[in-house]
């Protein structure tokens, strides 16, 4: 498949995106799981921690640490889950469309495949991304959404966590 602009192929574009920006994302049903899954995490680890921490006040420093660990891990993996809301939530509303290509699946040995694709910005410069794990096969046409201020910043639509109502 060829890198045209998305203008050529608007027949194939999604209602959704075919309105200008700012367009006003919704969380998908998969974005609500993540926002509280990450939120029960991160709630779950900043009490553990305030309860290890008043119940420790008497104790040396060393062990109080100790048993923050935990609480501090659950905090952590709860932002981790919802650390590229952010990103997605701006793309989905300011994003610019483009067609792609998906031109490789990728595997590090560890972890989801990655795929990889291409498209082209508005200067008519290819692009390069990547997203986790989708089940499109190489060669296969994509819609890509990304900051016209910084085109690296660009994922495949639909997008994971946010859907884009018309």
């Amino acid at each position: 498949m060829g890198l045209g602009s998305a203008s050529d192929e608007t027949n194939d574009l999604p209602i959704e995106l075919m309105s200008g920006t700012p367009r006003r994302p919704q969380l998908s049903s998969t974005g609500w799981t993540y926002l509280l899954a990450g939120s029960f995490f991160f709630m779950l680890g900043v009490a553990g921690a305030i309860y290890v921490f008043e119940k420790t006040a008497m104790e040396t420093t060393a062990t109080r640490w100790w048993l923050l660990a935990f609480p501090l891990f659950l905090a952590v993996f709860g932002v981790l889950l919802v650390r590229r809301f952010p990103l997605q939530h701006q793309l989905a509303s300011e994003g610019t469309v483009a067609s792609g290509c998906i031109t490789e699946h990728e595997w590090t040995g560890r972890g989801p495949y990655i795929v990889n694709y291409t498209f082209r910005n508005a200067n008519d410069e290819v692009e390069i991304g990547s997203c986790p794990s989708d089940p499109r096969k190489v060669g296969s046409a994509v819609w890509v959404l990304y900051l016209p201020s910084n085109p690296s910043r660009n994922a495949i639509y639909p997008l994971e966590y946010f859907r884009i109502d018309h």
